[in-house]
């Protein structure tokens, strides 16, 4: 088998995975909706990949439902639970292993507060899985490679889900399965821009930026790197790069923007100013406007809905990661210093 075989494999399976998460979604969506729609505040927890899905998640749960939504770093949950937990709040746990240590205990510590949990994982018989009020259990994010690529695409679309049951947004959630249409016929175009970046830009650092929804993307794309390539990266809100990042700014840099329907003037406004300082920007939105044009611009044209279209905005920079990765000749599959899941000692 070819060095980084499961990595590209699991990152062209995002499809397959979009749509585990779409049938998991509708069994047990009766079962979420009693579980959050209560709720005065929702908590999405997790570390790592499912930190970042969080960072996704909870805002779209926000903007879905009109709920309070934060997401909190699972060690928080149990370290400083009066930083974040209230009466009746609810606790969805995120991790593809379900064993992951923080995790576990974090979902442990809010039900001893007298808060309902649900764990989205990819594995039933774990214990994040079992010890929760409701099991989101999406077997077909179960991953070989260490690094987490469609388990992560496929939970921030059951995120979305998740809101829009809990809203009862029937008509947006008859439109979610066309998400794994789109996804199927974008998928080739990515893989051909991300293989064109490569071979023209030389670049030795990363840096991404989101608003929104589309920070948790930045943040997880910057981790993809981090764990492939080794190169530095770092994520940012949109409008905080200038706030001291672009100081990094030159002929060395790449700048990923993940585009978003409110922030698109200002995502038009940073590229050239970017650009100017040496950088090169590539830019992933839902449409090719003029004054969205940039050298690397992956247009989604997908039609959908910007909460439901997020997933599909990952895939050009996990490519980008993985070729990279082979090209300075690492394997993407079992990332330095990493396993599948973190496990600790926690009194």
């Amino acid at each position: 088998m070819s060095v980084g075989a499961h990595t590209l494999r699991e990152i062209e399976s995002q499809p397959q995975a979009l749509q585990d998460a779409q049938q998991t979604l509708s069994a047990c969506g009766a079962q979420v909706v009693q579980l959050l729609q209560p709720a005065p505040r929702v908590l999405f927890v997790g570390c790592g990949s499912a930190l970042n899905i969080a960072f996704a998640a909870a805002p779209v749960f926000a903007i879905t439902t009109g709920q309070m939504a934060v997401p909190v770093a699972a060690g928080d949950i149990f370290l400083y639970p009066q930083a974040s937990i209230e009466p009746g709040s609810a606790v969805v746990c995120i991790s593809r292993s379900g064993e992951t240590t923080e995790t576990v205990q974090a979902q442990r510590t809010a039900r001893a507060l007298g808060c309902r949990t649900a764990a989205l994982t990819a594995y039933p018989d774990s214990p994040l899985a079992q010890e929760a009020d409701v099991a989101i259990v999406l077997t077909g994010s179960q991953e070989q490679s260490v690094t987490t690529t469609a388990s992560v695409s496929a939970m921030i679309h059951a995120g979305t889900l998740m809101a829009l049951q809990a809203a009862g947004e029937d008509s947006r959630l008859a439109e979610a399965g066309q998400a794994i249409e789109v996804c199927k016929e974008l998928l080739p175009r990515t893989r051909r821009l991300a293989e064109r970046i490569l071979e023209e830009v030389p670049f030795n650092k990363v840096a991404f930026v989101g608003a929104g929804p589309h920070y948790g993307l930045a943040r997880e794309v910057q981790l993809k790197f981090k764990e492939m390539t080794l190169l530095p990266s770092d994520a940012y809100p949109l409008l905080d790069y200038r706030h001291g990042p672009m100081s990094n700014a030159d002929s060395q840099m790449l700048l990923g923007i993940f585009g978003s329907g409110p922030g698109e003037a200002l995502e038009d406004q940073l590229a050239p100013e970017m650009e100017a300082l040496g950088a090169t920007t590539v830019l992933v939105s839902e449409s090719s406007q003029p004054q969205a044009r940039r050298r690397y611009h992956l247009s989604l044209d997908s039609g959908l809905d910007e909460l439901l279209a997020l997933p599909l905005q990952l895939p050009l920079f996990q490519y980008l990661a993985y070729y990279t990765s082979i090209r300075l000749g690492y394997d993407p599959d079992h990332p330095k210093n990493l396993t599948h899941y973190v496990q600790i000692e926690v009194s």
